[in-house]
């Protein structure tokens, strides 16, 4: 799973690297020029903040890029900040594709880039959104509803470290989960 998450995050930033690698030059940055791709840094995480199990990557690209003539740049971010979304899609497709030719996953239809995994029940993925009942339940108190899915800047906090070596009881019972899983988490635990 690691290496298909890897490979999806590799892609997508080559795709930013081709698409919106640009830098600004001249009397208050007014002209564009491509740029010899981006200098980035990938952080992996294994969960969300909340705990919950979630592989997952921050990119942190440098405000810096090599233009045409061999000179040093900030970037353009606007190129970047428009080509974000496509970059998404293209990590969702790929980490798609991997899963389904490494381990024979299969999806439900894609929306908005994003698929769900065929064949797991509700009550299941539930106990492992954490992060979505803290949201519902910060907004709440506000008396607002969430909408379908949540944008995380509603209620941020420091993320919380766990490794796959931690016991299949602490998923389960650790607060994680709010009902017992049985042989579906430990079929997913092997």
């Amino acid at each position: 799973m690691r290496h298909a998450h890897d490979r999806a995050v590799l892609e997508a930033v080559g795709y930013l690297e081709r698409s919106a690698a640009a830098v600004r030059r001249g009397h208050g940055s007014t002209r564009v020029e491509g740029a010899e791709g981006l200098i980035a840094a990938a952080f992996r995480h294994r969960t969300s903040r909340a705990g919950d199990p979630q592989l997952h990557s921050h990119v942190l690209v440098a405000n810096l890029g090599r233009g045409p003539d061999g000179r040093w740049s900030a970037l353009d971010g606007r190129r970047l900040y428009a080509d974000a979304r496509a970059a998404s899609f293209i990590y969702q497709a790929v980490l798609r594709s991997e899963l389904t030719r490494s381990l024979g996953l299969e999806w439900l239809p894609v929306h908005k880039g994003i698929a769900e995994l065929a064949g797991v029940p509700k009550p299941v993925l539930r106990p492992f959104s954490r992060r979505r009942a803290e949201i519902e339940a910060a907004l709440a108190q506000h008396g607002r509803r969430a909408p379908a899915r949540p944008k995380p800047r509603h209620s941020r906090r420091g993320e919380r470290s766990a490794t796959p070596s931690m016991p299949l009881s602490w998923w389960r019972d650790g607060g994680r989960a709010r009902r017992r899983l049985g042989s579906i988490a430990v079929a997913w635990s092997n």
